[in-house]
């Protein structure tokens, strides 16, 4: 089924996007797994790289050595009244200490790939 607006400034559906350190994986996958306003989300390992320290944000020595690090991107389509909720429930998994960030941006459309739907 495919989804446009008609005035793209209504954004009925957001994407949100997640940047995580693996070690915080599972946490985050429980936390929307658990959300009953996620029906699926898109994982990617990626690679995080920063002008900052490298020894900081939960890099270790081969981290350092290589000179980046290692990220997971998780994406997850949502209705735009959901973003908080579930965002509130994966910051309450990570807790305080987390080096993740997020990022929020609008679905102008979105469909099936599938020919013999929308």
């Amino acid at each position: 089924m495919e989804t446009q607006l008609e005035n793209p400034m209504e954004n009925p559906m957001n994407c949100l996007t997640l940047y995580l350190h693996p070690a915080e994986e599972y946490v985050v996958i429980d936390a929307l797994r658990a959300s009953p306003e996620v029906s699926g989300f898109t994982l990617t390992r990626c690679e995080g790289h920063s002008t900052r320290n490298p020894s900081e944000a939960n890099a270790n020595a081969i981290d350092l050595v290589v000179g980046f690090v290692p990220r997971m991107r998780i994406e997850v389509i949502l209705p735009s009244s959901a973003v908080d909720p579930v965002l509130g429930r994966v910051q309450a998994g990570l807790g305080p200490d987390s080096k993740g960030h997020y990022a929020v941006t609008p679905v102008l459309r979105s469909g099936s790939l599938s020919k013999g739907q929308n």
